[in-house]
C-alpha cells in the first residue's frame, strides 16, 4: 500500500511545474475529460491554458486566459509577444459574433480566444498564433472590473513543445 501511495505521490509532482515558468501539459479547463491543454502559471499566480477545438471544417486552437488574487475581466484582454504588433482578442471576439460562433469571451476571473484555425494542423509563418511556437515571452494587458489595467508577462520557454503536445497543431 505505501508503494501506491509513493507512485501516486512521484506522479503529482512530476506533472506539476518545476518552476513558474514551466509550461506543461495538463488536463483542459473543459467538460471532456480527456482534453489537453498546454499550460503555465506565472509569477503573478496567473494561469495560460492552450488547447485544441475541431469542428466539422477545421481545426481550432483556443487561449484561455485565468486571473489570480481574486481579480475580474472587466473586458478582452490584449497581448503582444516579444514586443511585436498587439493582438486585440476583442476583434477576434467581434469576428466570431458576426460569424455566429463563439471565438471570444471575457468574464469574472477568465478570458478565452480564438488564437488560430485552419483546415490543417499547421500554423503558417504569416500567421500571428506562430509567435507563440517561437517567442521568448508574451505579454498582457489586463482591463480589469475596478477600473484599471495591468500588465502581465508569461515566458513561453517551452511553450512550442507543450503546445504540440497538447493541440497536435505545429508550425508549418
Amino acid at each position: 500500500m505505501k508503494s501506491i501511495a509513493a507512485l501516486a505521490l512521484i506522479l503529482m509532482v512530476a506533472a506539476a511545474p518545476a518552476a513558474a515558468e514551466d509550461w506543461f501539459v495538463a488536463r483542459a479547463p473543459s467538460d471532456t475529460p480527456d482534453l489537453l491543454a498546454a499550460s503555465t502559471v506565472n509569477a503573478d499566480g496567473h494561469r495560460l491554458y492552450v488547447w485544441p477545438f475541431q469542428d466539422r471544417e477545421r481545426q481550432l486552437v483556443m487561449i484561455e486566459l485565468h486571473l489570480a488574487d481574486g481579480l475580474a475581466f472587466a473586458a478582452m484582454p490584449r497581448y503582444r509577444i516579444d514586443g511585436g504588433a498587439e493582438v486585440d482578442t476583442d476583434t477576434i471576439r467581434q469576428e466570431g459574433e458576426r460569424a455566429n460562433v463563439m471565438w471570444g469571451h471575457a468574464g469574472g476571473a477568465v478570458a478565452f480566444w480564438k488564437a488560430w484555425s485552419g483546415p490543417e494542423p499547421l500554423v503558417p509563418e504569416s500567421h500571428p498564433f506562430r509567435h507563440w511556437y517561437t517567442g521568448d515571452n508574451v505579454a498582457f494587458t489586463l482591463p480589469l472590473a475596478d477600473g484599471s489595467e495591468r500588465t502581465t508577462v508569461f515566458p513561453l520557454t517551452g511553450a512550442a513543445a507543450a503546445i504540440l503536445a497538447a493541440t497536435a497543431v505545429g508550425p508549418e
